[in-house]
Formats: C-alpha cells, structure tokens, sequence
C-alpha cells in the first residue's frame, strides 16, 4: 500500500439493494451514496441498457489481478490486469467518461484496483441480493475478507 492510504474497510457489510434514480444516483438502504461523500453515479444511457436487457442483479468481484462480471447469475467475460495495462486502460477510458459521473470514479478508484479484492452485488429490482466485501493487500497474496 503506498504511503499516506489508509485502507478501505475490512469485512462484509450489510445486505441490502442498491436502487438507481433515474438520474444514475445510487443508495443504500434508502441513503443516497452522494449523501456518504461517494461520487457514483451511472448514466442515464447505461440504465436504459440494464433496463433492455433485463437486468435483475449485476455482481463485480475484483482481485489483485483481474474484474469477473456477472449478469443475473451468469459469468461474463472477466478482464485481467496489472499496473501497467491498469494505467494504459484508465488513459484510454478518460475521453469517453469526461464530463461524465464516471469522470471521478474512475479518477478516485481506478488506480486503486491493482492489489484489491472486492466484491459487489448490485440489485435492480430492489431485492437484497448480497453484501459488499473489501479487502486491500500491500503484497502479491490474496487477502481474505472476513
């Protein structure tokens, strides 16, 4: 980890939905993120894809090394990484989400990613469908969250 982060927390939290406004805002238990001091949000176009494809509950699940994608169940393609390749993608990616609410995401998460190992679910129908996992390791193992 480098000097000066604190680690993010360790451990499960509680299982609750994360709805979206339909302006891409997203809260826990009824809490707006925004209200937390999180700049989340995912734009309108994207919904409206959740929404067309039937989105019932998206899963991203980090590891040091890599993101696995899941769609109502099912595994998607997962995307693998390293420092290097990390760097060159959010590089490419800032065009496209500037101005955007993902504009600070990435900026604030991105260069985190390399050495995480979290794991989200996140439920479109209002449904618990889980709980959010973090973990952060300053080494090459693989943390394991409580």
């Amino acid at each position: 980890m480098a000097v000066g982060m604190s680690p993010p927390p360790s451990g499960r939290l509680p299982s609750t939905a994360s709805p979206f406004d339909q302006s891409g805002g997203a809260s826990i238990a009824g809490t707006p993120l925004s209200d937390l001091g999180v700049a989340f949000a995912l734009p309108a176009n994207v919904l409206q894809i959740l929404q067309s494809i039937n989105a019932e509950q998206v899963t991203i699940n980090t590891t040091p090394t890599g993101i696995q994608l899941g769609l109502n169940g099912q595994p998607l393609p997962s995307l693998a990484y390293n420092g290097e390749s990390l760097g060159r993608a959010l590089g490419l990616a800032q065009p496209f989400v500037a101005g955007t609410p993902l504009e600070s995401t990435l900026a604030d998460l991105g260069p985190q990613l390399e050495g995480a190992d979290i794991g989200v679910a996140v439920s479109f129908t209002s449904e618990p469908v889980g709980g959010i996992t973090a973990s952060r390791c300053c080494c090459n193992c693989r943390p394991t969250a409580a």
